[in-house]
């Protein structure tokens, strides 16, 4: 169930992807109440630089299923363009 609130993730809630190699930076994602907060793992947590993007659970999987089923390109790797 969705709650209404945006809430704010705390470290411990982000994870790391499986499938990613211990020692390299990747995205972490946190999963609550029907949000999906993600941020940059290069940052460290709760500095300045630490921006998180939440989305609704339904958002993200849409976006995550583009991604992977080719409907949207992947960023590329060492990318520094900013939005």
């Amino acid at each position: 169930m969705m709650s209404n609130a945006r809430p704010t993730f705390s470290q411990p809630e982000f994870r790391k992807a499986g499938r990613s190699q211990p020692t390299k930076e990747c995205v972490h994602v946190a999963r609550r109440d029907g949000w999906v907060g993600v941020r940059d793992s290069k940052k460290a947590f709760g500095t300045s630089g630490d921006h998180h993007l939440v989305f609704t659970a339904g958002q993200f999987d849409d976006f995550l299923g583009r991604v992977l089923g080719g409907d949207l390109p992947s960023p590329r790797i060492g990318s520094t363009r900013q939005i």
